[in-house]
């Protein structure tokens, strides 16, 4: 049994955030911390060549390891890892180790060396990693949440003043699934898009450093005659404010977390899929279509172009899972001393 007592909160603990620096993997561990209240220390490994290359199943560096005064992980140590990253892996069973146990160690996606390299984790339902420890769920942690949203539905864009409802939101990754995509590759997705763009009397547009710049320039000459606003990279990206101010939503579905994000905002969506995914991606969007109902909208051409898919915010509920398994872990220690 799991030890849900309401009264035992990891609120104000300290945590550790441990990434290699990639802002996906930075954005589901804060989301994570955050949402459990926690006291959050950003802390980033960095292990060189010849090392980077047998992890995670190899040694860390000697340099890293916790006694040296410029490891990443030395101490004092917190309650609670949250890591994600292949290269984070195999330093969790080391904290664990330098802290004689005290640590609760957490991994976010498949660690790809076994369950066994932490305490808890929790892997998107579309990888194969299942245990007594392993968490599953099919839309992955993230930092968009209610309030998030809340917040960013009061600071409004002077520069989207003019843009008349319906407005619609594009969220855009990598749809064509190459950095220098063909010509072909572009028009398909284009293609795909524009009965979707019928829908909407403007459109507001955030491009990732994953998207390739022959496909920005297509985009552009697409909505050359409709009013459209497109982030230039430069400023705040003003992505929770499209997930919040927008009548529509767009995602390219190349990227797990941005459809994950997406979700939480529960507007009329269409999901961009790309011209090549990969199977478990594909598995992830083909049950993502299956709770999906097609949704009227009476804009525009009135088509069955978005979707509505019922409420999938999976960060709330991992967070809950991960504050009673530290609980019951604590209390099974306490039981055996």
């Amino acid at each position: 049994m799991i030890d849900t007592h309401p009264d035992k909160s990891l609120n104000g603990r300290p945590v550790w955030v441990l990434t290699d620096g990639k802002m996906g993997d930075r954005a589901q561990c804060l989301g994570v911390a955050e949402r459990l209240g926690m006291q959050i220390e950003e802390r980033v490994v960095n292990p060189g060549r010849p090392w980077v290359w047998f992890l995670p199943r190899g040694p860390i560096p000697p340099s890293d390891y916790p006694a040296r005064a410029t490891s990443p992980i030395n101490p004092p140590f917190p309650d609670m890892v949250i890591g994600s990253g292949r290269r984070v892996a195999a330093y969790l069973p080391i904290l664990k180790d330098a802290s004689q146990g005290q640590v609760f160690t957490v991994f976010l996606k498949d660690p790809r060396i076994g369950a066994e390299c932490a305490d808890f984790l929790w892997v998107p339902e579309h990888d194969r990693l299942r245990g007594e420890t392993v968490m599953t769920t099919v839309t992955g942690p993230h930092r968009i949440s209610p309030s998030v949203l809340v917040d960013a539905r009061q600071r409004l864009r002077p520069e989207w003043a003019g843009l008349r409802a319906p407005r619609l939101g594009l969220i855009l990754g990598n749809p064509t699934g190459h950095a220098a995509p063909s010509d072909a590759d572009i028009q398909s997705v284009l293609a795909d898009l524009e009965p979707v763009l019928a829908e909407a009397e403007s459109v507001v547009v955030t491009p990732s450093r994953r998207t390739p710049p022959a496909m920005m320039q297509a985009l552009s000459a697409l909505l050359s005659e409709k009013p459209h606003w497109i982030w230039s990279g430069d400023g705040d990206n003003p992505y929770q404010q499209i997930l919040a101010q927008s009548d529509l939503l767009v995602v390219s579905g190349d990227s797990h977390n941005m459809v994950s994000e997406v979700l939480v905002a529960e507007k009329p969506l269409f999901i961009l899929r790309p011209r090549r995914e990969t199977r478990k991606l594909g598995r992830f969007l083909e049950v993502l279509e299956s709770q999906a109902s097609d949704v009227l909208s009476g804009m525009g051409t009135g088509s069955s172009v978005f979707s509505s898919f019922p409420p999938l915010d999976a960060t709330d509920a991992i967070a809950k899972a991960i504050e009673a398994a530290f609980f019951q872990t604590r209390s099974l220690a306490d039981r055996d001393t």
